[in-house]
């Protein structure tokens, strides 16, 4: 009769399957941990970020509320520069009025007084009132504002109101309009040039 041996097979099998399980926990524990450590290491990256954007964020608040603060300021700032624009406007066509009444007191000489002056700085129009001591340096006077040379330095002229007064001199009346930016380097340049 034959003996047969079961359980050395089975014990054969038993071995092998528990040599098996112990591979499957060990790479089951090694893959756990490698999971385990990217969890962590993504869950403190996580918090690294969370905190870092809290802190942008409310640098970003502290910001927002320190441009609400000096809103005013800049307001004012804003008011300042335009006010020094108009002023230098005001200036500027101040300074051509100026360079247009030197220009035609040169031009005129001694024998012209200029008696009044009005100036629209908007129109950029200047009224001149002159006196002359005879007909001959009224003569003069309209000659010299006849010119070339005058018609040049102003954008208009007018000549009106010419009356004779009891003392023999005469009164005119001369209207110019000056020219935009030029017209403050134009007379100047002329009036120079002018003994």
């Amino acid at each position: 009769m034959y003996t047969i041996n079961f359980f050395g097979r089975a014990s054969d099998l038993y071995q092998r399957t528990r040599i098996l399980d112990q591979k499957i926990l060990r790479w089951s524990l090694v893959g756990f941990l490698v999971v385990l450590v990217v969890f962590v290491g993504l869950l403190a990256t996580n918090l690294y970020l969370g905190q870092q954007l809290k802190t942008v964020s409310q640098d970003q608040n502290r910001v927002k509320q320190s441009l609400v603060d000096n809103q005013p300021l800049e307001v004012s700032y804003l008011v300042f520069s335009q006010k020094l624009k108009a002023i230098a406007e005001i200036f500027e066509h101040r300074n051509n009025k100026q360079q247009a009444i030197n220009y035609l007191s040169n031009l005129f000489g001694d024998q012209v007084f200029i008696s009044g002056v009005t100036y629209d700085g908007d129109a950029q129009v200047l009224s001149l009132n002159l006196n002359s001591a005879n007909i001959f340096d009224l003569q003069g006077l309209l000659n010299a504002l006849d010119t070339p040379e005058v018609h040049t330095n102003f954008s208009s002229l007018s000549k009106s109101n010419i009356k004779r007064n009891e003392n023999g001199s005469y009164d005119l009346k001369v209207t110019l309009e000056l020219k935009q930016e030029a017209s403050g380097a134009a007379t100047t340049q002329k009036a120079e040039a002018l003994p």
